[in-house]
C-alpha cells in the first residue's frame, strides 16, 4: 500500500505541476483556475475509490 501511494504522490505532483505551468502560460482566466482547482480536488479521491475497490475484491 505504501507503494502505491508513494505512485500516487508523484503522479498527483508530475500531472498537476504540467497543468498548473500550462495554465501560467495561458492564462485565460480565473474559470481556467477554477478548473484546476476541482480536478485536483476530484483527483485524489479517485484514485482511493479505486484503490479500495481493489483492496474488497482480493478480500
Amino acid at each position: 500500500m505504501a507503494d502505491a501511494i508513494m505512485i500516487y504522490g508523484w503522479i498527483h505532483t508530475t500531472f498537476f505541476g504540467f497543468l498548473v505551468g500550462l495554465a501560467a502560460e495561458n492564462a485565460k482566466g480565473w474559470q481556467h483556475y477554477l478548473f484546476l482547482w476541482v480536478l485536483s480536488l476530484g483527483w485524489p479521491v479517485i484514485v482511493a475509490w479505486k484503490l479500495l475497490c481493489k483492496r474488497k475484491e482480493k478480500h
